[in-house]
């Protein structure tokens, strides 16, 4: 199984730094899929759309949306740029061709709050998990209740809180405990902190392309 990585849109620094460390993780060691301009640029191992396959995972870097749960976004020196689940969709129907459509692909949202719903409305994720089946496409969308966020240059993911509101309080975290963590696995769900901060494995949830 190869990771691939992809920010959409381009002039979000942040979400660009993000892809970086994520390709330079050895927890990942994802592909960076460059945009249509060629950035981002500088980072180890490029990726290409026609190299996925299946058994893959495509992660996409972008932020969430605190009190909507049909939009993500990216913050550029010209604008924030809200892209719906729709559009998501949109563009990677554009970008996969039919082998990778076909295919079992890990569609995973490095997006905060991207699988919390708000009142009992849809999450992000299991809305392009809709979205993508009527593109006809196949495997599953993954995402994760509370803030996403990242230590020590990619060597650490965790969740802050479980959702939207308990992302906002709770205590900070020793330097040291973040960056002794690691990308878990199945069978070893790390707990990173009693409060607040949790391994991002326990905030996953996956939504089947079906």
């Amino acid at each position: 199984m190869a990771n691939f990585v992809w920010v959409p849109v381009s002039g979000d620094n942040a979400t660009d730094v993000f892809a970086y460390e994520i390709s330079n993780s050895r927890a990942f060691r994802a592909r960076v899929i460059p945009r249509a301009d060629g950035t981002p640029t500088g980072f180890r191992t490029a990726g290409q759309w026609g190299d996925i396959a299946a058994g893959d995972k495509l992660i996409i870097c972008g932020h969430g949306h605190a009190t909507n749960t049909h939009v993500i976004g990216w913050k550029t020196a010209a604008g924030v740029v809200i892209w719906t689940h729709t559009q998501l969709a949109a563009a990677l129907n554009t970008k996969l061709g039919a082998p990778q459509k076909a295919a079992a692909i890990q569609y995973e949202l490095f997006v905060c709050w991207s699988a919390d719903s708000i009142l009992w409305r849809d999450p992000f994720a299991c809305r392009l998990a809709t979205d993508l089946k009527g593109h006809n496409c196949h495997g599953t969308v993954i995402g994760y209740k509370g803030s996403v966020v990242m230590y020590a240059q990619g060597r650490s993911i965790a969740v802050k809180g479980s959702g939207r509101i308990t992302s906002w309080f709770g205590g900070e975290v020793s330097g040291p405990t973040l960056d002794g963590a690691r990308q878990p696995t199945p069978t070893d769900p790390l707990y990173i902190d009693k409060f607040n901060y949790y391994d991002f494995s326990k905030q996953r949830r996956t939504w089947p392309i079906a």
